[in-house]
């Protein structure tokens, strides 16, 4: 039979609580809470260091060429998962 090890203890649980105690106190107007902006990407430099096109890049990465277009100029940020997408390109072509 398998021997069991032993879970490791984590304060993922005590931290969940702590937050959502924050959060209450920020609606109510009793802290301030630090906002966190994502670093913003990109996209047009990583797309040119690859040679494509804009058509080639949103084809072969499976991305709307228009939201490929709304990235480029600032519009808009990709998600999380494009994000994850972008970096990929990133490494795997410089």
């Amino acid at each position: 039979m398998p021997r069991k090890v032993p879970a490791k203890k984590t304060t993922f649980g005590a931290d969940l609580i702590e937050g959502m105690k924050q959060v209450l106190e920020h609606q109510r107007g009793k802290i301030e809470l630090e906002q966190v902006w994502r670093k913003p990407i990109d996209v047009k430099a990583i797309r040119q260091r690859v040679k494509m096109s804009q058509a080639e890049f949103a084809r072969t990465y499976g991305i709307s060429k228009r939201a490929l277009q709304e990235w480029e100029q600032g519009g808009r940020q990709p998600d999380s998962a494009a994000r994850i997408l972008d970096r990929h390109c990133e490494k795997s072509r410089s």
